[in-house]
C-alpha cells in the first residue's frame, strides 16, 4: 500500500476519526477546523472519488446524502506506510531504524 497524497491523507484522518459516515460537507467543515483546508466542494468530490477508487473508502447515498466510511483500517494503513519507510531508509531493518533514531532508549 502506497502512501497517499497529504490532502487524502487528511481525508482519510477524517474519515477514521469518526465513528459514524460522514457527508462531504461535515469532512469539509472538519478539514477547515482541525487542518486549516479551506476546500471548494469540486475539490472534496474529486479527494474522495479518488478514494473511492483506490478502494480506502466506501460511499452510500441517503436520500439526496452521499455518505462516507473508510474501507481501509488506520492500523493497516499506518503500518504499510511505516515499512515501506524502513524499507527504503533502512534496508527493512527496524533495529537500525530505533537505533539511529534513538527511538526505544
Amino acid at each position: 500500500m502506497k502512501r497517499l497524497p497529504e490532502a487524502e491523507e487528511i481525508i482519510m484522518s477524517i474519515i477514521w476519526r469518526t465513528e459514524t459516515e460522514l457527508t462531504m460537507a461535515e469532512i469539509r467543515e472538519q478539514a477547515e477546523a482541525k487542518y486549516k483546508k479551506v476546500w471548494k466542494p469540486q475539490t472534496v468530490s474529486t479527494l474522495l472519488a479518488r478514494l473511492r477508487n483506490k478502494q480506502y473508502i466506501y460511499m452510500y447515498h441517503r436520500g439526496r446524502q452521499c455518505f462516507y466510511g473508510p474501507l481501509i483500517k488506520k492500523d493497516d494503513y499506518s503500518r504499510s506506510v511505516f515499512q515501506t519507510f524502513i524499507d527504503y531508509l533502512y534496508d527493512g531493518n527496524v533495529q537500525k531504524f530505533k537505533e539511529e533514531t534513538m527511538i526505544g532508549k
